[in-house]
């Protein structure tokens, strides 16, 4: 497939030539243009940062005076800035399974949140079987895959992410979390449940860093869905005071 600058590029052409190509256009996307890989190159790897309910005017880049982004704002300013992009869904999990498979959620029926309830029925919607995510593309092409953070695409053991391309799992399964210790949404380290005890943000940073460290020689894939700043609003933890050295 080949790509006009002047042509806008839609994520069913950008999963479909990633599929074609062993993914080695990923990391070139820039507007409406893929590069073109060769058969010998180094596919590149790929990290696909979400932030869940996050404001469009809650970025420095984007205006905010109130908040400070610095971090994200650099990536804007040294990256490629895409400011015309849209959700197919107002809501988490439609969002996530339109993001991970390139299509409208609407068209197989994962057009509503999942949520936890007590009927069997509730607990075994999620994201069709029948659809392929990114991760499956891409680890069918060489890569090692990864998923850190939320999930929110099946609580039933059949959707949850080892069963979806990923490779590794880290996160929790449904929509919402504290930051710190939740007895009512666990962790899961693939499908063991596991205690955290540092900041929610900052552990599946450290893991996200772990991830790129152990495959640095592999091209990889890594998804890292933060749940933040969905609720609830839990403050990091104060950095402890500053002691004042003595100049004697």
């Amino acid at each position: 497939m080949s790509y006009d600058p002047g042509r806008r590029l839609t994520r069913r052409d950008f999963l479909s030539t990633v599929t074609r190509v062993g993914a080695a256009g990923a990391a070139a996307c820039a507007g409406a243009r893929l590069a073109s890989a060769t058969a010998d190159a180094r596919p590149p790897n790929v990290i696909l940062i979400l932030a869940d309910d996050l404001g469009y005017d809650d970025l420095g880049v984007q205006g905010a005076r109130d908040l400070l982004t610095p971090n994200i704002d650099s990536i804007a300013k040294n990256g490629v800035r895409f400011t015309d992009g849209y959700v197919p869904c107002p809501v988490c999990g439609p969002t996530r399974a339109g993001l991970l498979t390139g299509r409208y959620p609407q068209s197989f029926g994962f057009e509503f949140n999942n949520v936890r309830r007590p009927t069997s029925a509730d607990a075994e919607y999620g994201l069709p079987l029948k659809q392929k995510t990114l991760a499956n593309y891409l680890r069918h092409a060489g890569y090692k895959t990864g998923i850190i953070g939320k999930w929110h695409l099946g609580d039933s053991l059949r959707y949850r992410p080892y069963h979806r391309g990923f490779d590794e799992f880290f996160g929790f399964i449904q929509g919402r979390r504290g930051y710190y210790d939740d007895p009512h949404e666990p962790l899961f380290d693939m499908d063991t449940k596991v205690s955290e005890r540092e900041y929610l943000t900052d552990a599946f940073g450290r893991k996200a860093v772990s991830f790129i460290e152990r495959h640095r020689s592999d091209p990889f894939f890594l998804y890292l869905p933060f749940n933040a700043v969905h609720s609830p609003p839990d403050p990091p933890p104060k950095p402890p005071p500053m002691t004042r050295r003595s100049s004697g």
